[in-house]
């Protein structure tokens, strides 16, 4: 496996010729069709795609599929794995809206998922999907309806998750494609070059995408590490830095709940009087005394948001010292290093978000009707629509500093001593309502907890929650040497 890394999936050709010449059979890494006595180690899949002709999916997109290749996925002996992908088979589409089922034998049983990889008769990638998998006692497991999404108007990206680490930390690297509400590890599937062997081992394949482990000091350029899938070529557009030189410069941000972005709106209908609340998701919210029923999956994640907030701290620059590698610039990456940083933060028990009347606001400019209350006096029904405009979450959740009263986006290291920062979320955003315009003008709201007060920063009032809303942050010295 010397030159996996550089070359270590099956082109979109290769995909293409082994897959037409094969009737739901054939031979290939990490699975097969071919009759295997069931064990203790390996299974059986069977995906039923006679049912999937019974759904919307077919119209969309499955009759454009000729062949399929599965990449299963899991966790052996505590270690993530996923499997090389399987050979490509034949999607055949019977009379009567029906498919014929594909059973994929030898079958890793620890395996938890897969990715399936969809294409056309030219061996382009149209559809992908990616289902659960769970073994029965015999070794036996069906996917009764397999996703099937049309990649027709996806978006692909090529990232790392860390753009600066030492040798022997790890990075993962992966080709992503966004479709609709749903994304897909497009890796397995597609041929990746440009890596340097020297600065990064590779590892192994997980459902995230490859593992890369640092080497030894070195760069890899912007634009240099490549995945190509249908003939295109994505690229990674940052530097990725294996080097031991370490933050002297960072920010303070909020980090996504359950992979959704956390965004803060405020109604306001006098200058002192404001309603605000925060929810995790990809829509942003305004609330009222109004009982309507809320989702579990939101009152969970309106709980969470307002009491334990993630936070990620991200490093925007680094020493220069020599002899400890290349300095990294116009990258920032995120210090997951617990010797380097520790965050607590304090939280109390709270009501929950029962009898919350929710706005959905997306980001951006969307128009709502709806009655709200703004203080426990005065309910304002609104005739007119809501035009709201939310900001991105980077630009509306922020942390202030609660004894400089400054923000935490720019905050020097200090070689030589720890630092402690004591800190409070605070959020911004705007509302229109019919001609007039209000934005940013809470003070207090305090019928339900958490209350919301108004917070001055920089000269920007923000609305912050009061009671147990504080971070504290440790930010270990450096201990660098004079820098070259």
């Amino acid at each position: 496996m010397t030159n996996k890394n550089t070359f270590r999936f099956a082109t979109f050709a290769a995909v293409a010729s082994l897959g037409l010449g094969l009737m739901i059979s054939g031979c290939g890494d990490g699975g097969s069709t071919e009759p295997n006595p069931l064990n203790a180690k390996f299974g059986q899949v069977t995906f039923n795609y006679n049912v999937l002709a019974q759904t919307t999916a077919r119209a969309d997109v499955a009759e454009k599929i000729v062949t399929v290749k599965y990449a299963f996925f899991g966790v052996e002996n505590g270690a993530r794995f996923m499997e090389e992908p399987t050979a490509a088979y034949n999607f055949t589409h019977g009379e009567k809206d029906a498919e014929t089922d594909v059973v994929i034998n030898n079958v890793n049983r620890d395996a938890s998922g897969v990715i399936a990889a969809y294409y056309d008769k030219d061996g382009q990638l149209v559809a992908m999907g990616q289902d659960p998998i769970a073994f029965d006692a015999e070794g036996k497991a069906v996917v009764e309806t397999p996703d099937v999404t049309d990649l027709a108007n996806a978006t692909y990206s090529m990232t790392a998750s860390q753009y600066v680490i030492a040798p022997k930390d790890e990075t993962v690297i992966g080709l992503t494609a966004v479709a609709g509400d749903k994304t897909y590890n497009v890796t397995p599937f597609a041929t990746i070059e440009g890596i340097d062997e020297k600065v990064l081992a590779y590892v192994q394949d997980t459902n995230q995408g490859a593992t890369y482990q640092g080497a030894e000091y070195g760069t890899i350029e912007a634009n240099t590490i490549k995945a190509t899938v249908n003939g295109t070529a994505y690229a990674i557009d940052k530097p990725i830095y294996v080097t031991d030189q370490t933050p002297n410069a960072i920010k303070i941000v909020a980090d996504q709940v359950a992979g959704k972005d956390v965004t803060t709106v405020a109604a306001t209908e006098e200058a002192n009087e404001a309603l605000t609340v925060v929810l995790a998701g990809e829509k942003s919210i305004l609330a009222s005394e109004e009982a309507v029923e809320l989702t579990a999956e939101g009152k969970d994640a309106l709980y969470y948001a307002v009491n334990e907030q993630p936070i990620a701290v991200i490093a925007t620059g680094y020493t220069n010292v020599e002899g400890k590698g290349p300095q990294p610039k116009g990258v920032e990456s995120e210090i997951k290093d617990t010797s380097k940083i520790t965050l607590k933060s304090e939280t109390e028990a709270t009501a929950k978000a029962e009898g919350l009347n929710l706005i959905a606001a997306a980001e951006g400019n969307t128009v709502v009707t709806a009655t709200y209350k703004v203080s426990d006096e005065e309910t304002v029904e609104s005739t007119n629509k809501l035009d709201v405009e939310v900001v991105s979450a980077t630009e509306n959740l922020a942390f202030s500093n609660t004894q400089t009263k400054a923000f935490m986006t720019d905050v020097k290291v200090d070689a030589e001593n720890d630092q402690t920062f004591n800190m409070a979320v605070a959020g911004k955003a705007s509302l229109t309502v019919g001609d007039v315009a209000y934005t940013s003008a809470p003070i207090e709201y305090t019928e339900k907890y958490p209350a919301i007060v108004a917070v001055d920063v920089e000269g920007i009032t923000y609305a912050q929650t009061e009671g147990k809303n504080e971070y504290t942050l440790t930010v270990a010295k450096t201990a660098a040497p004079t820098e070259a």
